[in-house]
């Protein structure tokens, strides 16, 4: 094993410069700021930790023991959901932004260091800060372990003990089975956007599917042979039962092998690069006559080519499908504050619309229109665009009565505004195709300028006369229009410099 790893120590310290290199580009900084960002990073999770875990430690102390008769089974089973979750959001954010390739992985190809050696350098300083912040997020569950067997500290310290061995599980699968449908999307000849964008929706539905039903408190009887990890682990911490506890140990070392072998495979099989970056959805497709409609085609037919538009896009449309099954409707308490997500998230696509056009200074000059009447353009291409999918996926909600005709007036019209505070944020903290963080930049952003905008203004309508909610939304989509004007009234081309 020794033989098969060597050099992959000198390659995770390299590939660690490198990421940091990467992420400093990406950022407009320096190396040491991305050192001090994760330090930050890591320093404000802490605190947060730390905040829930005084929360729970107070209502579980407030709330006095739990008598011998209450099963303790179902706040484990939501203790080991929470630790995969916990381990795994992490490792598949760092995994879907990594550098693509890098002059490191060119050299390493060529060395003669095996290709195991290779995937494990490039990959295992994310991992590792990826458990790192796992580890910090996760601690309130050992918090609310502790408490609970506060008067029994060996089963508090082998509940410990379980789950940290479920989120380190999880931390190696979900970049492993990322890696091994990335490179399936890639052999299917997927733009490399689309590929990272579809592995991570595949590995993220595959989680919630499997830690989804132990998040919600609802009473079930043990299972008998519990198949899911998450059901062993909290066994094992609750069961006084030798044979059980044995059954539920052998069922996890079982799930361990499967890692193993998981991990296996995608050090045997490296993930393959896609290099593609767009579909050619919709070529050929007829302009509209007319100089602005045209713009706006132009616009529109760019950010439906993008990969994002295959998550805002055609997913919120499948997920309004999916919402609308009757299976769905079974889980009421847990499907339904998602319908909003289909009609509001489509709009989110305003945020690439600037970035698409960015620097090309042929373009500006070529249609001889300043950047005050570009940026109209995009926005209304945005609109369009999003309004689309949004639209079709009312449809879907209002027919199969999902959602009733004023719920869905009012989720549109936060689109809208959303669509708004897309495009601002796009604006003033352009989206680059270059860089994979990109997308995650400007999207902060975005969202940040929609929260500071909508938010207060509903809270404070919360509660009031119905007519009340609608005038928010409208003060919040006036705020926004008038931030919006005012970054893009500036008369220049808008592009970087011309050498």
């Amino acid at each position: 094993m020794a033989e098969v790893l060597a050099g992959a120590g000198v390659l995770a310290r390299a590939s660690w410069t490198v990421w940091r290199r990467h992420t400093a580009t990406a950022l407009g900084g320096a190396p040491r700021v991305v050192d001090a960002g994760i330090v930050v990073a890591l320093v404000l999770c802490a605190a947060l930790a730390a905040l829930v875990s005084t929360f729970i430690a107070g209502t579980l102390t407030a709330a006095g023991e739990l008598p011998a008769e209450v099963p303790r089974t179902p706040f484990l089973r939501i203790t080991a959901a929470g630790a995969v979750v916990g381990g795994a959001l992490p490792q598949l954010l760092l995994a879907a932004t990594r550098p693509r390739s890098s002059a490191l992985g060119d050299l390493a190809a060529v060395l003669p260091v095996g290709a195991a050696a290779r995937v494990v350098g490039e990959r295992l300083p994310t991992v590792l800060l990826g458990t790192a912040f796992s580890l910090v997020l996760a601690s309130p569950l050992g918090v609310l372990l502790v408490t609970l067997y506060a008067h029994e500290p060996a089963r508090a310290a082998g509940a410990l003990s379980a789950h940290l061995g479920l989120l380190v599980l999880a931390a190696l699968a979900i970049p492993s089975a990322f890696e091994l449908v990335y490179s399936a999307a890639a052999r299917a000849r997927l733009p490399h956007a689309y590929a990272a964008g579809a592995a991570a929706v595949v590995v993220l539905a595959g989680l919630l599917a499997a830690s989804g039903p132990y998040l919600v408190p609802a009473p079930r009887p043990d299972a008998e042979v519990p198949l899911s990890p998450l059901e062993a682990v909290a066994q094992l911490a609750t069961t006084s039962e030798p044979s059980r506890a044995l059954l539920a140990s052998a069922i996890l070392v079982a799930w361990a092998l499967v890692v193993a072998a998981l991990v296996a495979l995608a050090l045997r099989f490296p993930s393959r690069l896609a290099t593609a970056e767009h579909t050619r959805m919709l070529v050929g497709a007829p302009l509209p006559r007319g100089r602005v409609a045209a713009g706006v085609a132009v616009h529109a037919l760019a950010l439906v080519r993008l990969p994002q538009f295959l998550i805002l896009g055609a997913g919120s449309l499948v997920l309004a499908v999916a919402l609308a099954t009757p299976a769905a409707r079974e889980l009421e308490l847990l499907t339904h504050p998602l319908t909003s997500v289909p009609l509001v998230a489509p709009f989110a696509i305003g945020m690439f619309a600037f970035g698409l056009t960015h620097g090309t200074s042929w373009w500006v000059r070529g249609v001889g229109a300043d950047a005050p009447r570009i940026a109209a353009e995009r926005l209304a291409a945005a609109a369009v665009v999003g309004a689309v999918p949004a639209v079709a996926s009312a449809a879907v909600l209002l027919g199969t009565g999902t959602v009733d005709a004023a719920n869905a007036a009012q989720r549109l019209g936060v689109g809208v505004a959303l669509c708004l505070a897309a495009s601002l944020g796009g604006v003033l903290v352009p989206w680059s195709q270059q860089s994979p963080l990109a997308t995650t930049i400007t999207s902060a952003a975005s969202f940040a300028i929609f929260a500071l905008a909508i938010v207060p203004l509903q809270l404070i309508a919360d509660g009031r006369p119905e007519p009340t909610a609608w005038i928010a939304l409208a003060a919040s989509v006036a705020l926004l229009a008038a931030g919006w004007i005012a970054a893009t009234r500036r008369r220049r081309v808008d592009d970087l410099a011309i050498a």
